[in-house]
């Protein structure tokens, strides 16, 4: 079988292609910091994307950036603080946040997930995400679950990639529940 050099060229060119996208993925990954939400440095940046991404973080015309952040509560009028709120940091910019919570003695919830348009695709929703599952894990949950738009087809992706399947479709409200069981 006869290869042609324009094959040959093509190849590696693409193979070369590829690896730098491996080496700056990996780099950009171990740049990902992840913390605790800091209301000095986050807050402005969070509340902006909150309001950037309104329609697919949640469907409740109550959702309000700024209470969201001071409550760290889906229960806004009965409990404050019920969720952990944690920030992914890359060059010192606030790329995205989580905010997740035990929701019962079995059973762990991802409340909220939001990664700066510039940082999408880079692997900071994997880390926050898997950050919280270990988390969670760590309280021993049974299972987590987590709410997303059906038409949001890069987070059913991310969700999926880590372990989460289809649990319940709600067609009506374009709502598909997903749900990460443990042994």
């Amino acid at each position: 079988m006869i290869v042609s050099k324009k094959t040959t060229v093509y190849c590696v060119i693409t193979l070369s292609l590829l690896i730098g996208l491996f080496i700056y993925f990996y780099a950009l990954a171990d740049n990902i910091k992840i913390r605790l939400f800091d209301e000095e440095k986050d807050y402005a940046a969070l509340v902006k994307l909150m309001n950037n991404d309104l329609f697919l973080l949640s469907e409740s015309r109550d959702f309000i950036p700024e209470k969201v952040l001071m409550r760290k509560s889906p229960d806004y009028e009965k409990k404050d603080g019920l969720a952990s709120f944690v920030v992914a940091e890359v060059d010192k910019q606030t790329a995205g946040f989580i905010a997740y919570y035990k929701k019962n003695f079995n059973q762990g919830y991802i409340w909220l997930l939001g990664v700066d348009k510039n940082f999408r695709r880079k692997g900071v929703g994997k880390k926050l995400l898997l950050h919280a599952i270990k988390d969670l894990q760590s309280q021993n949950i049974s299972f987590i679950t987590i709410a997303v738009r059906s038409s949001n087809n890069a987070a059913l992706g991310l969700y999926k990639s880590v372990g989460f399947v289809e649990y319940i479709n709600e067609k009506e409200r374009q709502l598909i529940i997903l749900r990460k069981v443990f042994d």
